[in-house]
């Protein structure tokens, strides 16, 4: 019942928040909840102001079964990818001008912590 009023809140404050630049950023980040020897929950979080997208992050890695899930990721206005190894011993994410170019980068980060990786979540945005 707390999660739900929680939620309900940060959706009410959010509102229509936009620069007045001709073209709105769009600020991504992503919260994990790594547990030790098991699975990882991970949450995005996107919205024209930074310090919403991190709690909607924080908000969709609970949401997805996380307890203590933290900021690890931000970008603004690019392609974005997650990449996470199954057993949560290590994950990539990566950011780009192209859905390809940011899948390359978090495979290779991904690479640097953990052998076998899977692709979590990736999309462009605005």
């Amino acid at each position: 019942m707390r999660r739900i009023v929680f939620i309900s809140v940060v959706f009410f404050l959010a509102g229509s928040v936009y620069a007045f630049d001709e073209k709105p950023k769009t600020y991504i980040s992503i919260s994990l909840d790594e547990r030790k020897g098991g699975s990882c929950a991970w949450g995005v979080g996107t919205s024209p102001n930074s310090s919403l997208s991190v709690v909607f992050s924080a908000t969709d890695c609970m949401l997805r079964g996380g307890l203590n899930c933290r900021l690890a990721y931000t970008f603004s206005s690019r392609c974005v990818a997650l990449v996470l190894n199954p057993q949560g011993y290590g994950h990539g994410a990566g950011a780009g001008d192209s859905i390809m170019a940011a899948n390359f980068q978090a495979y290779h980060q991904c690479a640097l912590n953990a052998n076998y990786r899977f692709m979590a979540f990736s999309r462009c945005y605005q």
